[in-house]
């Protein structure tokens, strides 16, 4: 299905009854529109409800979204524009844009009133008769100051809705194209690390730079416009001079953003490598934990980003140079235009001039100050539009033929192909994986794909549904799809909703799929039945459970076509027997008429179906009936022996697995704000950094009185000209030394705090407890690693260091009007508790809102995770993504709201707190002007205070809006630092101080008396275990599902922890395990997994991630040397040898060939304790009979343990341990033979 069918999907949305209700803005008058006011009943009600209470507010105490701004009308918009990822971003935010735009033309239009009335005032208090005149100039600058602050609010307000609106549309479309990828593009054009960025990090930079846009026009229209108002005051030629210093910076600019273009592409590859490899281990944890490999992942994934926080490093230098540049370009441009002025005025200038001069000069610091960051966001926003772009254009699944015809006129094939050639790979010199395919799948038939491991079974499957690239031939479905995959797809959901999987619910047909797929006694063992939440990717279900759920939904939605990707291995025998008798052949074929092909190893699957197809190097070597032992060469054991199943019960744990993701209350807190100053280098050091921060404010005072000493001593009485002119210009080199001396030492503190904190969070997490990998979505720990790192990395330096500029800027005006007109200051007190009194109102409102903002991205992204990178050939096949993404846009929708209240919080209280401070500076100036008309106070002063108090009420919103910014900003640490110090650790002890160098030398295991359950409240599941295993032993371990077979493996390696005894439980080579550190534990027993690990990148990468073998060459020579059996397996699975390249999560390789990279990795360290879960159950009979070969051969000395079904696959162990309900028997395998055997499943 095409993405844009996808995207013209209804979506349902809008406001819920459970919500708030709609906001007033709709009804409110213009003047409530442009105050805000209708926004202040939220403030009242969360102050109502902490008083009462004390309880925060929750997402159904904000306001329900408006119809324009649901997904449903967003995506409207977007698809008016058929292509280009740019027209259509503009397509959804024309209207506001455009607002924003005016807003911000008029905002900045009418602040050119305020230097022109400033100059009128100082030359009213100079030479005018008329007392009263300064005092109107006063009022008609409060005038310009509330017209400024109420454009200067709708303009943010306009920007922000633009931003979040283009950020939703994008969240959205990269969710569908993801959806709309084949495997084939997926193997050869991205990686899930990639994906993640797409979906958590571009369309945010994206909308950063919508946000700031506007100020890449404006910057250049407000310098021009003082330049105007220069000329009318100065003249030509000093104000062009002045121009000619501030030009002199665009060059550097546009060098600057070409540097930043390529550096931030550079950074964006490394930083989808990290998210990449940090996604990876984080979805194979549990066997990173068996492998005892966490120190080592963290080492992997540290080197990776000791890279992306060198290109930050680079990007900074160079940000901290223009940030100098910058903040001394003023002084520069005022200095070349005052000298030029007193030449060409015989050295004369007055108050009114210098001050003015200087004023406009000054007001050029926030454009020019701002234009680096935008120039920086623009280079990041292109970067992601460009990685969009690229990406929207990718490839799509090309679905085969779907023949839409009346049940009368229906062929007799489900699925035809013809003359059909596969690649896996899109690159078109590929070698093909199937050729000259010729086959037909009658109606309502059984089919059966068989062949050797790599012989092209799921190849075959994939081909049918469009998954594989096709060069040649024809393929035609006729009917709908359903698809279980060899890997199950499980849901972070309940049971019921796995298995209904969005369709009609029908109690009868439901009832009737549990029963057949023997999932009855399953959910009946479950603590809330078919409604107990299964957690992330099944995690609290056996394979063979997630198998069953696989097989249930497929079953359930009553498609034509059944396609099964060997869905029975993970199963017991006698319950496989039951599930392919009552469900695959009973159910869906015999009672239902429907088609089923199913990839198998079994023979006596392949005898009862209507139809074998067998392969053999991609190719058909068998299309009929089955063929019967002659097929056994390619299939797994002949003759299974049952063993007796009972329902399986992994589940421990209540009805709701997943934990609400956890909040923070009240302020930012002392312990955060201490955890990042003290990763940052400790208190001295930004101790040191604000001691440079004053010095660098110090010059700017300097600064600013050397122009007061100038302007008192026009006549050059006291000193000559040069002298002034010398002074000015060394004080505004040490402003710019100083500000690049700090703003670099600054972002470095925030880099080694970033540094530091994203190290420890990722420690804590690798160390955490499997329990919590159970509990917590991936989607939510990802985020903390990408987006949570990223605000760390970026808007966290860059707002706090805007933040630490104002704040001391206002200080230093503050304590100068404070020496030079202390009376202005008289109104201080009121305006400080006007601002206590706001800020209480507002700030727990803000806090909120971002918290609920913050953690209401966790389920887009979770979803997007689960569904999109993990979950898309199961969804596209059975043609749910629009199910999918409907319930993308319900999480996003969510975000909108939690958006739209934080965003009019911000809004509301800085138009208040600047209206305030333009009332104070009015009432400030008024006292100054009186004072001076009074003689109180010389003219170089008030024009000193004048200025001062004028860019106080101008800093005062910018201020508290950086203040939020920060502050907001932190909850990222708040988040990064609960996750660093909070969740749970497994054991940390060290090893102890007789342990041998060389441990485990012989591999002798002794269980005594173990007991464990998972929960102290729950029963026991292994009760008193005792048997004893010598060195260099060969046993097998069997026992139904739920018999306690993976608890003991689990807690072999304190997975779980056994019951407090008195004596040690487990004893491996005389050490008591318990007492042993998990990496030494861990990294002594290799084991391979039921389900196999395998990372992107090459087949040598695979055998040894770790480059504990010594690379690639190595790797080749053990295998050759030591393994020559294992060598020749894996020469003829990956002709291209060591360099095969594997990509992400293994797509492009069958589960059989995936156990054998697994059993290879384990081996080739030479173990003494191997244990086998399940390692060969998708692999072809032969390979298993080599397999088991070069165990025999290879590993005499060594203790072996392997987990199975069936007694077949152990039949030539040492000893058999049989679990049975929580105890053991031990004996020969001649002692459990006597369960009888079939051929048959």
């Amino acid at each position: 299905m095409k993405i844009h069918e996808e995207l013209d999907k209804d979506v349902e949305a809008g406001p819920g009854s459970d919500y708030a209700g709609l906001s007033e803005e709709g009804n409110a008058n213009i003047f409530s529109k442009t105050t805000f006011g209708w926004a202040t009943s939220l403030f009242f009600k969360a102050r109502k409800q902490r008083k009462k209470n004390k309880e925060e507010l929750t997402q159904f105490d904000l306001w329900a979204i408006r119809d324009v701004d649901t997904m449903k009308t967003l995506l409207n918009d977007f698809f008016k524009e058929k292509e280009g990822v740019s027209k259509q971003i503009w397509s959804v935010i024309r209207y506001r844009f455009t607002l924003t735009v005016v807003f911000k033309f008029l905002n900045s239009t009418v602040q050119f009133g305020t230097p022109l009335l400033m100059y009128q005032l100082l030359e009213a208090l100079s030479t005018s008769e008329d007392r009263w005149v300064p005092f109107v100039y006063i009022v008609a600058m409060f005038v310009v100051f509330t017209a400024q602050i109420t454009f200067e609010s709708l303009y943010y307000w306009s920007a922000a809705r633009s931003g979040w609106k283009a950020r939703s549309v994008l969240t959205h479309r990269v969710q569908a194209k993801t959806l709309c990828l084949s495997q084939c593009t997926r193997n050869v054009s991205t990686s899930s690390g990639k994906l993640i960025s797409l979906m958590q990090v571009d369309p945010v930079k994206i909308e950063r730079f919508i946000n700031q846009a506007a100020i890449l026009w404006d910057s250049l229209y407000q310098i021009l416009g003082y330049e105007v108002i220069l000329i009318t005051k100065i003249g030509w030629g000093p104000s062009l001079l002045g121009l000619v210093v501030v030009l002199f910076f665009i060059p550097i600019q546009v060098w600057l953003s070409k540097y930043l273009v390529k550096l931030n592409a550079k950074l964006a590859k490394v930083t989808d490598k990290r998210v990449q490899l940090s996604k990876d281990t984080l979805q194979t944890i549990h066997g990173v934990k068996l492998g005892g490999w966490e120190d080592i992942s963290v080492e992997v994934i540290q080197k990776q980003r000791k890279q992306e926080l060198e290109y930050l490093r680079q990007s900074i230098l160079f940000k901290s140079l223009v940030g100098g540049l910058l903040f001394g370009l003023p002084a520069f441009a005022a200095v070349v235009s005052l000298t030029m002025y007193a030449v060409l005025h015989n050295g004369t200038m007055t108050t009114a001039t210098v001050f003015t001069v200087a004023t406009i000069w000054s007001m050029t610091i926030p454009p020019m100050s701002s234009y680096p960051t935008v120039i920086a966001q623009y280079a990041e926003a292109k970067i992601s539009l460009g990685r969009l772009e690229e990406f929207f254009n990718l490839e799509e699944t090309s679905p085969p033929t779907c023949e839409t015809i009346s049940p009368a006129e229906q062929s007799e094939d489900a699925i035809t192909i013809q003359d059909g050639t596969f690649h896996w790979s899109s690159n078109a010199d590929s070698t093909p994986v199937l050729k000259n395919i010729n086959l037909r799948f009658p109606r309502a038939t059984l089919t059966a794909v068989m062949g050797r491991v790599g012989s092209g079974k799921s190849s075959l499957l994939y081909s049918t549904m469009g998954e594989l690239r096709q060069s040649t031939g024809l393929v035609s479905i006729s009917g709908k799809v359903a698809f279980a995959p060899q890997v199950a797809f499980v849901m972070n959901a309940t049971i019921r909703e796995n298995i209904i999987f969005g369709h009609m619910f029908n109690q009868e047909r439901y009832e009737k799929v549990v029963r057949v797929t023997q999932l009855e006694a399953d959910i009946a063992t479950f603590p809330d039945g078919d409604n107990t939440a299964i957690g992330e990717r099944g995690v609290t279900l056996s394979g063979g459970q997630r198998q069953r759920l696989n097989l249930a939904r497929a079953a359930y939605a009553n498609n034509d076509i059944v396609i099964l990707d060997d869905q029975l291995s993970a199963l017991d025998p006698n319950v496989a027997r039951r599930v392919f008798g009552e469900c695959i052949k009973g159910f869906i074929v015999q009672e239902e008429g429907r088609t089923v092909v199913m990839s198998t190893n079994e023979i006596g699957v392949a005898e009862e179906c209507d139809k074998v197809v067998c392969l053999k190097d991609g190719e058909v070597i068998h299309d009929g009936v089955c063929a019967g032992k002659s097929l056994a060469p390619m299939t797994t054991s002949v003759q299974p022996a049952e063993i007796n199943s009972a329902p399986e019960n992994k589940s421990k744990t209540g009805g709701t697995l997943i934990e609400t993701e956890e909040r923070a209350h009240g302020a930012v807190s002392v312990k955060d704000l201490g955890a990042y100053v003290q990763s940052g280098g400790g208190a001295l050091a930004w101790v040191v950094m604000g001691l440079v921060f004053l010095v660098a404010q110090g010059a700017r005072f300097v600064n600013s009185y050397w122009l007061k000493l100038w302007s008192a001593d026009a006549m050059y009485i006291a000193h000559s000209r040069n002298f002034y002119l010398v002074g000015y210009a060394l004080t505004s080199v040490m402003v710019a030394w100083c500000d690049f001396v700090a703003s670099y030492m600054f972002y470095i503190l925030c880099l080694k705090a970033s540094r530091a904190l994203h190290e420890a969070v990722l420690q804590r997490i690798l160390h955490a407890p499997m329990s919590f990998f159970h509990s917590t979505p991936l989607g939510r720990i990802v985020a903390r690693l990408s987006s949570d790192i990223y605000m760390l990395d970026r808007d966290l330096p860059a707002n706090s260091l805007r933040f630490i500029r104002q704040a001391l800027t206002v200080a230093m005006f503050v304590i100068t009007i404070a020496v030079f007109a202390p009376i202005s200051l008289s109104v201080v007190p009121v305006v400080l508790v006007a601002y206590i009194v706001l800020v209480a109102l507002y700030r727990p409102v803000a806090r909120d809102a971002k918290r609920l903002e913050s953690i209401s991205r966790s389920p887009i992204y979770s979803n997007y995770i689960e569904n999109a990178v993990n979950g898309s050939l199961v969804l596209r096949a059975f043609k749910r993504e629009s199910w999918s993404l409907e319930k993308l846009d319900t999480s996003v929708e969510e975000n909108i709201r939690n958006s739209y209240a934080l965003i009019v919080a911000q809004r509301w209280v800085n138009y208040r707190i600047t209206f305030i401070g333009n009332l104070f500076a009015i009432v400030s100036m008024s006292l100054v002007a009186y004072l001076t008309l009074e003689g109180s106070i010389n003219e170089s002063s008030a024009g000193l205070a004048l200025s001062y108090i004028m860019q106080i009420a101008l800093y005062l919103g910018v201020l508290l809006r950086n203040f939020v910014n920060v502050e907001t900003d932190f909850n990222s640490v708040e988040r990064i630092n609960y996750y660093a110090t909070m969740i749970p650790q497994e054991d940390t002890r060290d090893d102890p101080s007789d342990m041998p160098a060389e441990w485990p030398s012989k591999g002798a295991l002794n269980i005594q008396n173990l007991s464990v359950r998972y929960h102290p409240e729950q029963p026991l599941i292994l009760k008193n275990v005792s048997f004893s295993i010598a060195a260099g032993e060969r046993v097998g371990v069997i026992g139904r599902t739920g018999s306690g077979k993976s608890t003991f493996i689990n807690t072999l390696v304190r997975i779980v922890e056994p019951e407090a005894s008195d004596t040690p439980s487990i004893l491996l080579d005389g050490q008591d395990v318990a007492k042993l550190s998990l990496k030494t534990l861990r990294s002594g027993i290799s084991i391979v997994p039921q389900d196999p690990i395998v990372y992107s990148g090459t087949l040598a990468t695979n055998l040894d991630p770790f480059n504990l073998v010594g690379g690639e060459d190595k790797v080749l020579r053990t295998l050759q040397d030591d393994f020559p059996i294992l060598a020749d397996i894996l020469v003829r699975q990956f002709p291209t040898g060591m360099s095969f390249e594997i990509v992400d999560q293994g797509a492009n390789l069958s589960q059989g060939e995936k156990q054998i990279i697994a059993f290879a990795r384990a081996v080739i360290v030479n173990p003494k304790v191997l244990l086998l879960d399940e390692a060969t159950s998708s692999v072809d009979y032969k390979t298993d009979g080599q397999i088991q070969e070069c165990i025999r051969e290879y590993f005499k000395s060594c203790t072996i343990i392997t987990i199975a079904h069936r007694l077949a696959t152990v039949s030539d162990s040492d000893k058999i341990v049989n679990f049975d309900n929580g105890s053991v028997q031990v004996g020969p395998p001649s002692q459990f033979m006597h369960v009888h055997q079939t051929e048959n499943v």
